[in-house]
């Protein structure tokens, strides 16, 4: 009976193998990093976007009212802009007429109202998993 064994090229040719398997598996992390870094910063600057947004919609206008889903302002003409979730997005409503959305891929939006300060806190969350954080004070 004849004992086969592996010879050394046959375990340099396995060794070249597994190494370009590594180095393909590493280059896609890395990739994944990278495009996850990337989809940070952009929520990053869409949130931002969106407070100044919110902050040019809302100004001149009164606080009617703010609960957890809904924020109500009046504005000098006397129509009542709600800032809220719908769709997947945060959007602004004018005399319940129609939407325009402010800011996209959010899965989730709290209000709360801070009466010391005149001011409504306000949490979104992303559909990344992501939660920003946001202050509106009112004039």
């Amino acid at each position: 009976m004849k004992i086969r064994g592996v010879t050394l090229l046959e375990c340099l040719v396995a060794l070249l193998i597994f190494n370009m398997c590594l180095l393909l598996i590493s280059g896609l992390l890395l990739k994944t990093i990278r495009l996850k870094e990337v989809l940070i910063q952009r929520e990053e600057q869409e949130f931002a976007t969106f407070m100044l947004q919110l902050e040019n919609e809302l100004q001149d206008t009164t606080l009617v009212s703010c609960t957890a889903a809904v924020l109500k302002c009046k504005n000098s003409l006397g129509q009542i802009i709600a800032i809220e979730k719908g769709n997947n997005m945060i959007r602004k409503r004018v005399d319940k007429a129609g939407h325009q959305p402010l800011l996209m891929d959010v899965y989730h939006l709290h209000f709360s109202k801070d009466f010391a300060t005149k001011s409504v806190m306000l949490k979104v969350f992303f559909q990344s998993g992501r939660v920003c954080y946001g202050k509106w004070v009112e004039n």
